[in-house]
């Protein structure tokens, strides 16, 4: 019993404290091109959690785009009056953040841990957020974006400026 309890308390640390199995629970080191934490999805996320007068109790012990915050923000939509709007906003929230992310952490996990039970917690966890946005895309009579619309949707959006060259007689390169 108590080697079960080990190895469950070492599986656990190895998922979500150390990293040991390079599985990280939070959607910026997904989403980063250099696998970073804390990084833009993390602010975005935190800016969906004040839109509804939510925050995270301290970003520094645990970020904002962890998966625990983003479970508890979709659970916290859900949860409202079932008015078409909250299941939207539930919806768009899963496709532009969870959903982005959560299959690969689930498979990795899955491939990675030492335990069944942390293996399965991972598979069902990911399955069932999949499920959970099929059926609100049946709800809303809308169809889910591919993965393509939603990158796209994401893409940072940059305003081009144009630099006016400046020319100063007299001034040439420097040799």
């Amino acid at each position: 019993q108590q080697a079960s309890l080990d190895d469950l308390a070492a599986d656990y640390a190895g998922i979500y404290l150390n990293h040991h199995i390079g599985a990280s629970p939070q959607e910026s080191v997904w989403i980063d091109e250099d696998s970073l934490a804390c990084q833009q999805s993390m602010f975005q996320v935190r800016a969906c959690y004040a839109s509804h007068g939510l925050e995270v109790p301290d970003w520094r012990l645990r970020a904002d785009d962890h998966l625990v915050y983003q479970l508890q923000f979709v659970a916290q939509l859900l949860g409202k009056d079932h008015d078409l709007q909250s299941l939207e906003e539930a919806a768009i929230f899963m496709d532009e953040h969870l959903l982005r992310w959560l299959g690969n952490f689930g498979e990795r996990v899955l491939k990675r841990c030492s335990t069944a039970y942390f293996a399965g917690a991972a598979a069902v966890t990911a399955a069932y957020c999949e499920e959970l946005r099929d059926i609100l895309a049946e709800l809303l009579q809308q169809p889910r974006p591919s993965f393509a619309e939603i990158e796209k949707r994401m893409q940072p959006r940059r305003q081009q400026q144009a630099v006016p060259v400046a020319f100063v007689p007299g001034l040439g390169p420097a040799v």
